[in-house]
């Protein structure tokens, strides 16, 4: 089920296509809580539902709070939430999920993503590593937050092994 590409803002992409859709479902399945993480999840794969979908985004219902830290006043600028991303391995492009209907499912570059998003009020996830790394911003004010899974110990465990040899 591929479609393809259309045209956006500025030569920028929006993409539909399996790949994206696997990606999304990756976010809701990381960063959302049951029932929310199915509802999103069954929206997305739907294109005539996306409009639910990207209004769901507005507010901050069922995230995760195992994955969730809300970032605090003083560090919600663009230029401090980038680093926040690049610090935990966030790659320069992201895929955008998005309220607004012309930011929804860009790819982009991060530093355009964040510049589009931060302080606009528009409920939006730049998701970065697929259901590994992400930013979410809701419409209620200072409303941001980082989303971050830990990798499975079993990922993790063999890199600590090779560090402590």
């Amino acid at each position: 089920m591929l479609r393809t590409p259309a045209p956006l803002i500025g030569g920028l992409e929006r993409t539909t296509n399996l790949l994206v859709m696997e990606h999304e479902a990756a976010v809701f399945e990381a960063f959302f809580v049951e029932p929310q993480k199915a509802r999103l999840r069954k929206l997305s794969e739907d294109p005539g539902s996306r409009p639910k979908l990207r209004s769901y985004l507005a507010h901050p219902k069922g995230l995760d709070p195992v994955t969730t830290t809300r970032i605090a006043r003083g560090n919600q600028s663009h230029a401090q939430i980038l680093e926040l991303l690049r610090s935990e391995g966030a790659p320069e492009m992201a895929h955008l999920i998005s309220e607004h209907s012309e930011w929804d499912e860009m790819n982009v570059p991060l530093d355009a993503a964040l510049a589009l998003v931060v302080g606009m009020g528009f409920g939006t996830i730049v998701s970065c590593i697929p259901g590994r790394l992400a930013y979410y911003e809701a419409e209620d004010r200072n409303a941001r937050f980082l989303l971050k899974k830990r990798a499975p110990d079993s990922l993790v465990a063999p890199i600590l092994r090779q560090v402590k040899t």
